[in-house]
């Protein structure tokens, strides 16, 4: 088989992957993912002598960590499938995934956007975008 035929074969599956990754990042801003993640913070570090101000400060690393790496991926994956097309047209894309995906959270019950979310989510996507060009190109 010739690469110009695995590449044809391939790229369907590079198309889909930002939006898939898209779907997933909407899926985890339900409450249902939220208690998920509060039940994962209590496993991993429920047990021993940790102070509140430490367990608060963990806490919130980790959601602000799980923003920046959610939309650092969407930020790469969006990155080799528009890598023929325009950088500015790939981090608006980017940015506004960013910016809805936050704002999604409104219409969820027991969910409340923040700013500083959507902030992160911007910087993240469309920092992976403006790396990958940079790097790639």
């Amino acid at each position: 088989m010739s690469s110009e035929k695995t590449g044809h074969r391939s790229r369907p599956l590079i198309s889909a992957l930002p939006w898939v990754w898209l779907v997933l990042v909407v899926a985890s801003q339900t409450s249902e993912a939220g208690r998920l993640a509060d039940s994962f913070f209590a496993w991993l570090f429920g047990s021993g002598e940790v102070s509140e101000l430490d367990r608060g400060l963990l806490y919130f690393l980790m959601q602000k960590g799980y923003h920046v790496g959610l939309f650092t991926v969407f930020g790469w994956l969006l990155s080799l499938r528009l890598a023929g097309r325009s950088r500015t047209g790939c981090v608006l894309w980017a940015a506004a995934a960013g910016v809805v995906a936050e704002a999604l959270q409104l219409l969820v019950t027991g969910r409340h956007p923040h700013i500083g979310d959507a902030v992160l989510n911007v910087a993240a996507g469309t920092g992976a975008v403006i790396l990958w060009f940079k790097l790639v190109r």
